[in-house]
This record gives structure tokens, sequence and C-alpha cells, in this order.
């Protein structure tokens, strides 16, 4: 008797624990969950907010609940190392189903009671479909030959522009939902999809930005979203005056720099004509630029045997700041450093004004490109490269 007087008010505790409340609520089932715990987290503008908890029950049933919101608001739930991401507004019930042990996953979640939700998670589906095929073409083509890869390389390009259709489309059908700002930011292999300083990712960016403003003016997020595209705006313009100013030139070329490396040998960047070279600025702080080592990382493991060079210029002015920083975003190309920060000679001699920046230089020496990031660096060394 008194065995099942405790198994009773663990049952009743249990329940208490993940029952419906007056708020958000993402409640369903995930089959082959038995014993997991689920968590439910708020992605605010400047933190993510741990929000409730829950056991799943035998039959992976479940009930996670937050305070009900201002606006539409991002979540996450997560079991382990999988997660489902979902948008709730007011007090919401949004309703999920997933098989935790489907090897299709996140493709396997299915959500209903949230047309939005599924919206982005349609998003996340084919992103995530993308990212695997590009992975096994990638991994195929390290046994082709240079006309195999370039070949593959094309491929894997149309099938990124294809899913940057997709998102164009899913931003202009949902222009005035939360659903077009997270397209705004979505990445494949940790490469934006969008670039805000494209004037035609710009206008994008720009529509949204007006749309949720007028729709939610009270928004942080909207708000900030709104700042960001009037900064890049602002930065364009100066972008397009130093452009004029390089394209009305006698000659086009990039202005020479001698640097040293870690080991205090001096490098010039002239002793690089004749291969195709990504001139980069970056600094250890600068989280932006260390996220676009990381980018460049895998755009010069994939170009470096077919000619690509980077001459990474730092603006550090603590070596072991920036020792460090190379070490650990895996850049095994040409680092440099005066170690004067920003008044580093190279700093005006390119007209630096933001971090991370960057030049395209040809194999003649010539200036074909500025602060391209992402698909749009890619697509720019693969033309190159032809």
């Amino acid at each position: 008797m008194k065995k099942k007087l405790l198994l009773l008010i663990a049952t009743i505790a249990i329940l208490a624990s993940c029952t419906t409340k007056q708020g958000v609520t993402l409640s369903g089932t995930i089959t082959n969950s038995s014993g997991e715990t689920i968590y439910l987290e708020r992605f605010g503008l400047d933190a993510i907010v741990k929000e409730d908890s829950c056991a799943l029950s035998r039959d992976g049933k479940f009930v996670l609940n937050a305070p009900a919101v201002s606006e539409p608001t991002f979540f996450r739930a997560s079991i382990g190392a999988k997660s489902i991401t979902f948008l709730a507004d007011s007090i919401d019930n949004v309703i999920v189903e997933a098989d935790l042990n489907d090897l299709s996953w996140p493709s396997s979640v299915k959500f209903s009671n949230s047309p939005e939700s599924e919206k982005i998670q349609e998003i996340i589906d084919k992103a995530s479909t993308l990212e695997k095929e590009l992975t096994q073409y990638a991994k195929k083509a390290e046994n082709y030959d240079s006309d195999q890869r370039k070949e593959a390389n094309d491929k894997m390009v149309v099938m990124i522009d294809e899913y940057k259709k997709f998102i164009e489309k899913v931003i202009f059908d949902n222009y005035t939902s939360f659903v077009s700002y997270y397209a705004l930011f979505q990445n494949v292999l940790d490469m934006p999809v969008l670039d805000v300083m494209d004037s035609k990712d710009q206008s994008l960016f720009s529509t949204v930005a007006t749309s949720l403003k007028i729709k939610h003016p009270d928004s942080k997020r909207v708000n900030h979203l709104y700042d960001y595209v009037l900064q890049a705006k602002a930065s364009q313009k100066r972008r397009e005056m130093n452009d004029k100013l390089i394209s009305t030139a006698t000659e086009v070329k990039s202005p020479d720099l001698n640097l040293p490396n870690l080991d205090g040998e001096r490098i010039k960047l002239s002793s690089l004509q004749g291969k195709i070279v990504i001139l980069q600025f970056w600094a250890s702080p600068v989280e932006d630029a260390r996220i676009s080592n990381r980018q460049l990382a895998k755009l010069y493991a994939k170009y470096k045997n077919s000619g690509l060079e980077i001459y990474s210029v730092s603006f550090d002015t603590s070596k072991v700041l920036w020792e460090s920083a190379v070490k650990n975003d895996n850049m095994t190309w040409i680092n440099v450093c005066d170690l004067h920060g920003e008044n580093s000679i190279a700093a005006r001699l390119y007209n630096v004004s933001r971090l991370p920046s960057n030049y395209i230089i040809a194999r003649d020496g010539s200036l074909v490109g500025k602060d391209l990031f992402g698909t749009r660096l890619d697509n720019k060394i693969a033309e190159l490269m032809r």
C-alpha cells in the first residue's frame, strides 16, 4: 500500500510539472524517447533563456511551458544533441511529432497548430538536405581530377543558388511574418545564404525590416534589424565611393604590402602574383572576423591546390592573442601583422573601415572584388579558377 501511495504521488508530481499553463506551450509526442528529458529555451535578442524541462513519458508524450510573449518569438526544444526550432506568439499552443531515432532528423519533425513553425521547419528541412548533399559531393570530389572537381563545384554552386531562390520566395511570401526574419539569416555549411552588403540581397533585408517595423514598431528584434540594414546601406555607400575611386584610377593594381609573419619573416603581397589571392583584414577580438576565419579555412582547403592563396592581415596589438587565434581558427595560410592595430599601414593603404573585410586579387595582381563573403566569395573564386 505504501509503495502504491508513493507511486501515485510521483505520478501526480510528473503530471503537475508537465501540464499546459497560460502562456506558450509546446506539446506532442516524440517516439523512441522514453526516459529522455526535453528542454525548452527562448531566443532573446541578447541571450538564450531557459524556460522549462520535462521527462518524456513512456509513449514519448510531453508538455513544455513558457510565459506568454508580447510578440512572435523563436524557441528551441532540445533532446540531447537534437533540437526543434519553432515560432510562437502570445499564448500559442504548438504541437509537434517526431521520431528520435529517425535518421532523417530534423526532417522527421512535424508541426501542427502553428503554420509559421511549419514554414520554419520547411526551411530547416531543405537546408539539412542540401548540407548532406554538398558534403557528399565534396567528399567524392577529393578523388576527382581538376575537370571533375570543376564540374562538381559547378553543380554545388547550382544547388546553393536553388536554395537561395527558395529562401527569396519564402521571404516574399511571408514578408510581414517573423518567418521572413528567420529566412534572412540562414546558413549553409556555416556560410550565410544572403549578404546584406549585396545590393539584391539588401533589398530583401530592407523589405523585411520595413514591413516588420510597421507591424511591430516596439519590437527590440525588429528595431535591431532595422538599424542593421541602415548601417549596411551607409557602409555600402562608403564602399561604392571607394570602388569608384579605384575604378577611375589609371591602374587598378593592389598596393603592395610587406609585413612580418609570426616568425618575424616579412612577406610581400606582390610575391604572390600568379595566384588568386584573398587579401583579408581581421582582428582576434572581432567575433565576425573569427567566424570568417573558419569559413575561409574551408574555402582554402577546397581551392589551395588550384592556385588560391590567402594573405591575412591582422589588426591585433598583441602577438599572443594574434598567434592564439591563428592556431584556434586553423589559419594555415599566410598570416601577417605589424601589431599597430587600426594604425597599421595596411588599414590606410586599403581604406579598411570595418572588420572583417577583404579584397580579391586576380593572378595579374589586379583588384577584382571587395568584401565578398559566403557563397558570393566561393562563386567568385570558382569563376577566377576557370
